[in-house]
């Protein structure tokens, strides 16, 4: 195995988010996962418990989503799916936030939600991310993103939920890397379909990479887009 292969392995979180995600497909990305010892998986939250069970035996972490795709929900709503999340045992929750309030420079509504969130996840020993959207945003406001996730203390900063706006790009994780605190990571995600790009986007600075084409990454052999 290659340094990158191994890179790539331990920084890969294994995820199928579609509308359409069966039991099926969970069980084969979190058999994918045990077998390649990616380092999470990342699955809707009406499967966690499935892809607990399935994980019981490994160190793989189970993470899910809060407030996806779109951030906009209430930071209370929020709150409870973040609440039941670990009642069934997620290890990760990756939260939208609210790019509605962002795009309305209501900034302490931003602020507020991730206090409040990185608070209970923190007091029950869970990882917490919060997903920018970073294509959906301009300079001023991943800064000030980055300045909030900065002031309270979040565990991870994600790019993107691949859904809106576009995926993750080398300049956004770059960018991302010069404004956060050295103790705050970085997820890049959506769109990562590439070896190369991949690759790039762990040497501009992220440390987690949320892909569904996780085993064609560490396939020796060059891959292009679809």
């Amino acid at each position: 195995m290659s340094k990158e292969t191994a890179l790539l392995r331990t920084a890969i979180e294994h995820t199928v988010l579609k509308a359409e995600t069966t039991a099926k497909d969970v069980e084969r990305v979190c058999l994918e996962a045990a077998e390649q010892g990616f380092a999470a998986v990342c699955v809707p939250p009406y499967y966690v418990d499935g892809a607990v069970d399935l994980l019981a035996d490994s160190t793989i972490n189970v993470a899910t989503v809060i407030g996806f795709p779109m951030g906009y929900q209430s930071s209370m709503s929020k709150f409870e799916e973040v609440e039941d999340a670990i009642a069934h045992g997620a290890d990760h929750l990756d939260v939208v936030i609210n790019i509605a309030a962002v795009k309305s420079s209501d900034w302490d509504l931003v602020g507020n939600e991730m206090e409040l969130l990185t608070r209970l996840a923190h007091r029950e020993n869970k990882v917490i991310k919060f997903i920018a959207e970073t294509g959906l945003l301009n300079e001023i406001e991943l800064d000030l993103v980055c300045r909030l996730a900065n002031d309270n203390g979040i565990d991870y900063l994600k790019t993107s939920t691949g859904f809106n706006g576009g995926g993750a790009t080398v300049e956004a994780v770059s960018t991302m890397r010069s404004l956060l605190n050295e103790n705050i990571r970085i997820k890049a995600s959506g769109g990562i379909k590439t070896r190369e790009l991949a690759l790039e986007l762990l040497a501009a600075g992220a440390n987690r990479l949320g892909t569904s084409s996780g085993i064609q990454l560490i396939t020796e052999t060059p891959i292009s887009n679809p």
